[in-house]
């Protein structure tokens, strides 16, 4: 059925990667009277030779094709990261109308990033697997309220990842190149840059942009000033890492999976078997990012 629609008058929006629960809220919202089209895949998933409608919304894992830029008016990306809806402007000359979520789910983002690395402090992976052995040795956990967070990104996500840390009786340190004075003086954040604030850190969080200056970023020699036994969280983009990246003095990470594939980091098959590597880790919790 996704490869017949490739006529651009059968629909007037067409939603991609858009899973069930997802498009029956939109459905809810969107204004009767017009025709949409929704797929759990993504463009290159789908078979689309042409694009099914002018206007097109895609999370982050589509890759627009060079030749639907003649056939587009529009394109909404329904992520807070746009860097893959500008580079695909910038590259195709095109002069569409374009959009992104700049507040999308900021709290929820950082709420998950808390359950990750509450769940890393607590030994929740290793407790589970007990229950098949009854060995209780190594199973107990820490506490967080003392401990030093150091939120990598402070912007609207990590800004949320600060007022968690703050209200559990945290430290909190700070990595971004736009410090905020009013973050200081309402929760005592001190920015200090990456190398500094890594040694210091029981947990990093790291919530930064894709841009061309972040892609690569976190590679092994800058994440080696990481304290021994500390847990990072990544809640941003997969290709902020080197792909190289081995890290093993941290205590845990912590993982929310999403990578373009072939577009800036890995191809597929290369991602597989990162990805089958880290799985390996017993000291790590991975989610994918929905």
């Amino acid at each position: 059925m996704a490869k017949a629609m490739t006529d651009s008058s059968s629909c007037e929006v067409a939603f991609y990667e858009a899973f069930e629960e997802e498009e029956l809220f939109l459905r809810k919202l969107l204004p009767s009277g017009h025709k949409y089209f929704f797929t759990w895949k993504t463009i290159q998933e789908s078979g689309h030779l042409l694009p099914p409608a002018r206007v097109i919304s895609t999370r982050t894992q589509s890759q627009f094709p060079m030749e639907w830029a003649a056939h587009l008016d529009g394109i909404l990306t329904r992520s807070t990261g746009y860097d893959h809806v500008s580079a695909y402007l910038k590259k195709t000359g095109a002069r569409l109308k374009a959009a992104y979520l700049p507040d999308y789910a900021a709290r929820a983002v950082a709420e998950q990033a808390l359950m990750l690395w509450m769940a890393l402090i607590r030994n929740l992976t290793l407790q589970r697997e007990s229950f098949t052995s009854f060995h209780r040795d190594g199973l107990s956990g820490g506490e967080v309220h003392g401990r030093t967070m150091l939120v990598i990104g402070v912007g609207r996500i990590g800004s949320q990842v600060l007022d968690i840390a703050h209200g559990l009786g945290m430290k909190v340190l700070g990595v971004d190149i736009v410090p905020r004075r009013e973050l200081t003086e309402k929760y005592g954040l001190r920015y200090l840059s990456i190398e500094e604030g890594l040694p210091l850190a029981d947990i990093a969080v790291c919530a930064v942009p894709l841009t061309e200056l972040t892609i690569h970023w976190l590679d092994k020699k800058l994440l080696s000033g990481v304290k021994k036994g500390a847990i990072f969280i990544n809640i941003a983009r997969g290709e902020i890492f080197s792909p190289c990246l081995r890290r093993g003095g941290l205590l845990a990470w912590g993982w929310m999976f999403m990578t373009a594939s072939g577009s800036w980091l890995l191809s597929f098959a290369e991602e597989i078997r990162w990805t089958r590597c880290l799985l390996l880790r017993r000291r790590l919790l991975r989610q994918p990012y929905v």
